[in-house]
């Protein structure tokens, strides 16, 4: 008699937290796992010159906030390519939905339409801006 024996790969979605240093300050982030291949995807500040930074600069005008994720860190060059964290491993995660593959690379893939659509509208990372149109 032989027994067959269904394998069928996981995956989840969590919200990470990652310090940034001295200051206290940190920053969340959304993780992907499906199966262990892990997908990041960051809102970070991107300078005027297409840099990603983890903390951006309230008082510069020519900041946006873009989405970033994996794939694009890396292609960039501002993420190794062997790495699975853009920031190291997070000190806090929680996990928001677990489910087969399938639904969590569906999840991922219109996450991603979503992100390219929020880089389209160029939004100004300006955390302290002040309106002259009043």
């Amino acid at each position: 008699m032989t027994v067959q024996t269904q394998v069928t790969t996981s995956g989840s979605i969590s919200i990470a937290e990652s310090s940034l240093g001295p200051t206290g300050a940190s920053h969340s982030y959304t993780v992907f796992d499906i199966g262990g291949n892990i997908t990041e995807m960051h809102g970070l500040a991107t300078d005027r010159y297409g840099n990603p930074t983890p903390i951006g600069m309230p008082w510069d005008t020519t900041d946006t906030i873009t989405y970033w994720d994996t794939a694009s860190l890396q292609a960039g060059g501002y993420m190794p390519t062997w790495a699975d964290h853009y920031l190291g491993s997070p000190q806090n995660i929680q996990t928001l939905f677990t489910g087969s593959a399938e639904e969590v690379a569906a999840m991922l893939a219109q996450a991603r339409a979503t992100g390219v659509s929020v880089n389209a509208l160029g939004l100004d990372y300006m955390v302290l801006h002040l309106s002259t149109a009043e």
